[in-house]
C-alpha cells in the first residue's frame, strides 16, 4: 500500500473518522525508533499506539495499532497516523514551508526541513495557529479535489526520502501534563474540583467514598453498591453486552480495594471483598450478555487475587485465621451455583491448597475433594474433566505431603485421564525410558481415537522417544503419517532422515499420496516451493487460478505468460462474482498485485477490458480509476 493512495484501501466510514481525528490534532509524537519504522501516539477515548512500517519508495508494508478495533483490516487511528505522515510531502509539494501552517520544528532535530519530516509531522500547531478546525477541513478537502499531476510528481519523488528522522519530542504546552498541574494547586482548589466532578458525575463520588470513607461493615457496602450497578444495567431482567462494562464497575472498585488489602497486609479483608465479588459475577453470566469478556474477567481477577491472597495468607496469618478463611473458600467452591462452571470451583479450591499445610485443614480439603468425586458420573465431558481436575488437586497434595513414589501410584492409577496419561509420559522420558512412554503413547492413540488433538499429542511424544532410542526406521514411519495429515514441521524432520539419493523417490511418494486426498492441503503448496517443483506447481494454480495471488513470485522468471493468464482468468472470475463497493475494491487489489508481478501494460489492458464488461457497475469503475 502507498502512503500517497492509502485511501483506497480504507472503508469510508473508518476513513472519514481518521480524517477528523487528523484535523483535530490527535496525532501525538512520531518516533522513528529504527529505519522505515515509525511509533506514534494517538489520542482518543484512550491513547493508543500505532506503528508503520514504511520503505523509502513510499509503501506502507506493515501497520499495526493496539486498539482493540478488529471489524476490517485498518482503523481510524491508522487512518488519522496516514494523514499525518502525508502532510509534509503535500506541504513541500506546495512550495509552503512548515510556519506558513502554523508549525514549528522541535529544536535538536535535524535541521533542515528536506530530512526532518518526521520532525515536522512531530511538532503540534500552536494555540494561535491560523487554521482552525474547519480552514483544515477545507484543505483536505481541496487537496484531494485539485490536486495536480505537479503535486503528485512531487509527492511520487519524496515519499519514502522525507519521512524519516530520529526521535522527537512533543512540546509540552500542546499536551499538559496532569500531574504537573494538580500538584502546582492548592488543597482548597482540588478540593472545589473533586467535589465539582463528583457532583457531575455520581459514580465517581460513589467510588471515591467506597475507597476513602471507613466503614464498618465494607463487606455489606460492597455487596449493595454491587447490586446497584448490575441494577442500573439490567433492562427487563437481562444485561445487554453494551451494558456489561457498566454493570461489573461495583464489582471492579471492589477488586480494587482488595487489591489495595493485599499491598497493605490486610489479607483477610482482601479475601473478603474478593468472595462478594466471586458469587455475584457467576450469578451474572445466567443473565448477561457476555460477549465483550467483562464479566468473565472479574470472575478471573476474582480468582487471581484469591489466590495471591490465600498464598501471603499461608505464611502471614496464624492458625485460627487460616482456618477461618478455609473455611469461607470451601463453603463458597461447594455451592450449587458453580455446578455449571466447575472451572471456577476448582481454582477455588485450588487456592485452599495453600493452607493445607496444617494436617486439620488438609484432611477436610481431602475429604472434599473425596466427596466431590462421589457425586460426579463420568456421563458428560465437562462431568470428565472436572473428576480430572479433582485428580490433579489429589495429586497435587500427595506430591507435597506422601513423596514421589506415592505420586508416580497414583498417576498410574489415574492413567485414564489424559492429562495424566502426559505426565506420566514425560516423566518416563525424564528418567530415560522411551520403550515404557512408546507403550503408553500407542495405549492412548487408541483410547482416545476419536479425538485428533490427543492422538497427534501421543504421536508427538512417540516421536521424542523414538529420536531417544535412535530408532530412525520408526521416525521414518510416523514422520510420513504426520506430513500426510497435513503437518509441515514432520516433512522437515522427515527429510532429514532421507540421504540425497533416497529423497527423491520418498518426495515423489508423499506427493503422491496429497495428490489423491479429496481436498488438497496447505503442505503440499509449501512442499513444491521448499523442493523447487515450480512445473507441478504451475499445474495446481491452473486448477486453483485464486492461488496465484500468493505463489506467483516463484513462478515469474519461468512462466511469465502463463502468470498473466492465470492472474487475468482469477481477476475477471472475482469480477463478474463481485457485488458492492468493498467487493470491487478487494478486485482491486488483486489487479494491484498483477501490476507488481506482470508490469503496468498488462495491468492497464485488463483493466481496459474489464471496464468494457463492467460498464454499467459505475462503483467498479471509480474503484479501478483509483489505480496507480
Amino acid at each position: 500500500m502507498k502512503l500517497e493512495n492509502f485511501e483506497n484501501y480504507f472503508n469510508d466510514v473508518i476513513l472519514a473518522r481518521g480524517r477528523e481525528y487528523y484535523w483535530q490534532d490527535r496525532v501525538m509524537n512520531i518516533v522513528e525508533s529504527e529505519p522505515d519504522l515509525f511509533i506514534t501516539e494517538v489520542e482518543g477515548s484512550e491513547d493508543y499506539t500505532v506503528s508503520v512500517r514504511m520503505n523509502e519508495a513510499g509503501i506502507i508494508t506493515r501497520s499495526h495499532c493496539d486498539c482493540p478495533y478488529d471489524f476490517s483490516e485498518f482503523c481510524k487511528h491508522q487512518a488519522a497516523v496516514f494523514f499525518a505522515l502525508r502532510d509534509f510531502i503535500d506541504v513541500k509539494a506546495a512550495g509552503e514551508t512548515t510556519e506558513d501552517l502554523g508549525y514549528v520544528l522541535i529544536p535538536g532535530s535535524e535541521a533542515d526541513e528536506e530530512g526532518a519530516a518526521a520532525a515536522f509531522l512531530n511538532a503540534r500547531r500552536e494555540p494561535g495557529a491560523a487554521e482552525d478546525a474547519e480552514a483544515g477541513k477545507k484543505e483536505e478537502a481541496d487537496r484531494s479535489k485539485d490536486a495536480g499531476k505537479k503535486e503528485e510528481a512531487a509527492r511520487n519523488k519524496n515519499t519514502g526520502k522525507k519521512a524519516r528522522a530520529g526521535l522527537v519530542k512533543k512540546k509540552a504546552a500542546i499536551k499538559p501534563d496532569l500531574p504537573s498541574i494538580l500538584s502546582n494547586l492548592g488543597k482548597e482548589e482540588l478540593i472545589s474540583i473533586i467535589l465539582a466532578f463528583s457532583k457531575a458525575h455520581p459514580d465517581i463520588e460513589k467510588s471515591l467514598l467506597f475507597k476513602y470513607a471507613p466503614v464498618e461493615d465494607e463487606v455489606a457496602v460492597s455487596k449493595k453498591m454491587i447490586r446497584e450497578y448490575i441494577n442500573k444495567a439490567k433492562r427487563q431482567g437481562f444485561i445487554d453486552w453494551r451494558n456489561a462494562d457498566y454493570a461489573v464497575t461495583g464489582a471492579d472498585i471492589t477488586l480494587d480495594k482488595a487489591e489495595d488489602r493485599i499491598e497493605d497486609g490486610e489479607i483477610e479483608s482482601a479475601i473478603k471483598l474478593c468472595l462478594v465479588v466471586l458469587p455475584i459475577a457467576t450469578t451474572m453470566l445466567n443473565y448477561t450478555d457476555d460477549s465483550n469478556g467483562s464479566v468473565g474477567d472479574v470472575i478471573r481477577r476474582s480468582l487471581h487475587l484469591i489466590d495471591t491472597a490465600a498464598s501471603e495468607a499461608a505464611g502471614k496469618l496464624d492458625a485460627k485465621k487460616q482456618a477461618r478463611l478455609f473455611g469461607m473458600m470451601v463453603k463458597e467452591a461447594k455451592h450449587a451455583r458453580y455446578d455449571g462452571w466447575s472451572d471456577k470451583r476448582i481454582d477455588l479450591l485450588e487456592s485452599c491448597l495453600y493452607f493445607a499445610e496444617d494436617p486439620a485443614l488438609r484432611s477436610k480439603l481431602k475429604d472434599q475433594l473425596g466427596k466431590m468425586l462421589e457425586q460426579t458420573s463420568e456421563g458428560s465431558w465437562n462431568d470428565r474433566y472436572s473428576i480430572s481436575e479433582i485428580r490433579l488437586l489429589q495429586l497435587n497434595m500427595i506430591e507435597r505431603f506422601e513423596g514421589a513414589e506415592e505420586a508416580w501410584r497414583f498417576i498410574q492409577d489415574n492413567i485414564q485421564h489424559s492429562k495424566f496419561r502426559e505426565l506420566a509420559i514425560k516423566k518416563l522420558l525424564e528418567k530415560g525410558k522411551p520403550e515404557e512412554a512408546v507403550a503408553l503413547c500407542i495405549e492412548g492413540e487408541a483410547v482416545n481415537e476419536g479425538w485428533r488433538g490427543l492422538v497427534s499429542q501421543w504421536e508427538d511424544f512417540r516421536y521424542q522417544a523414538y529420536e531417544m532410542m535412535g530408532d530412525a526406521a520408526s521416525q521414518r514411519e510416523l514422520a510420513t503419517k504426520k506430513v500426510c495429515e497435513g503437518e509441515l514441521t514432520y516433512f522437515y524432520k522427515l527429510k532429514e532422515l532421507y540421504g540425497r539419493d533416497e529423497w527423491n523417490s520418498k518426495l515423489h511418494e508423499i506427493l503422491e499420496v496429497l495428490e489423491k486426498q479429496k481436498f488438497i492441503q496447505d503442505i503440499y503448496l509449501e512442499i513444491l516451493i521448499h523442493e523447487d517443483l515450480n512445473e507441478k506447481l504451475l499445474s495446481y494454480v491452473k486448477m486453483e487460478p485464486r492461488v496465484i495471488e500468493t505463489v506467483y513470485p516463484y513462478l515469474i522468471d519461468d512462466y511469465r505468460n502463463q502468470v498473466e493468464e492465470l492472474f487475468c482468468l482469477h481477476i475477471e472470475g472475482e469480477a463478474e462474482a463481485a457485488g458492492g463497493r468493498p467487493a470491487y475494491k478487494k478486485v482491486c487489489q488483486i489487479i494491484r498485485k498483477f501490476k507488481k508481478a506482470c508490469g503496468g501494460d498488462a495491468a492497464a489492458g485488463l483493466v481496459s477490458d474489464l471496464t468494457k464488461a463492467h460498464a454499467r457497475r459505475p462503483a467498479f469503475l471509480d474503484e479501478m480509476e483509483k489505480i496507480k
